[in-house]
């Protein structure tokens, strides 16, 4: 098939769990004949900007890769110029109150714009699982450094416990706490938070109608809960080998893992490129 255009998750799906700079051999290769073949390829991540733009230099190819979907399709970026070509944010006041119970609750938060966990001193022991994992490319700071007005709020990010059950006990309470807002769990650990209607399917939508492009004619590829919008408005969704359940209900196939190539082998076979 000639697609339209590729969609592509980053996070255990082009990264491995616990290495978020590295891209397969196999994945970087097929995807760069992709875009020679003038198909774009455009990366969907809940990352911000900081995080996802290392990846998109694995990946970009002269003009086949000028859209970058950051924080769960809170903001759209042009990554050879910077400019932003869309944001939506969480209202401050929703944002604020937000904050001010994850304190509360003795959890820990950040905020797309900055590589900084916010946890109060006397918690930062129970996290310590997080920084371990994560703690290579990102600091600690206490939540009283916290200034309101020097952040963004495209997204709000909640690492709640190693334990999925209790991950999923802290989901129903911000979302039963914050009616109005999108509000999903990522992985076993992570809750992530962004204005009502705002989703990685947003983001596809709004630059497809740009480009003209028939999302009919699209493939999508991811793994985790903030994927399924994106999976949705698109013709061949791809769920990975990795992927959630609820990532598979919504796939029409499924790949390999992301630690074997599973961007490859979906591409080679969707694309009949060897």
């Amino acid at each position: 098939m000639k697609a339209s255009a590729i969609f592509l998750d980053i996070d255990k799906t082009l990264t491995p769990h616990g290495d978020w700079m590295k891209v397969s051999k196999q994945d970087l290769e097929i995807i760069k004949k992709a875009q020679k073949a003038n198909i774009p390829v455009v990366l969907s991540t809940g990352r911000c900007e900081y995080f996802s733009h290392p990846i998109w230099k694995k990946v970009k190819h002269s003009e086949f890769g000028k859209y970058i979907i950051v924080s769960n399709g809170g903001a759209i970026k042009n990554p050879f110029t910077n400019e932003l070509l869309m944001e939506k944010k969480i209202p401050l006041a929703k944002a604020k109150k937000i904050v001010e119970f994850t304190k509360k609750n003795n959890l820990l938060f950040f905020t797309p714009d900055n590589p900084y966990f916010y946890v109060e001193k006397e918690n930062k022991a129970k996290y310590k699982w997080c920084f371990d994992v994560y703690g290579k490319w990102m600091g600690v700071r206490s939540i009283s450094e916290f200034d309101f007005k020097k952040h963004s709020y495209r997204k709000i990010e909640i690492q709640i416990s190693e334990n999925v059950k209790e991950t999923e006990k802290w989901l129903k309470i911000y979302r039963k706490e914050f009616p109005g807002l999108e509000i999903i769990r990522t992985s076993d650990s992570l809750i992530e938070i962004t204005q009502k209607g705002i989703s990685k399917g947003y983001a596809v939508k709004y630059i497809a109608k740009q480009e003209g492009w028939n999302l009919k004619d699209a493939i999508a590829i991811g793994d985790s809960p903030n994927d399924v919008e994106m999976l949705k408005v698109v013709g061949h969704p791809v769920a990975m080998g990795n992927a959630f359940k609820e990532v598979i209900k919504v796939s029409k196939y499924q790949t390999d893992s992301v630690d074997n190539s599973g961007v490859s082998k979906a591409l080679k076979k969707l694309l009949n490129i060897k």
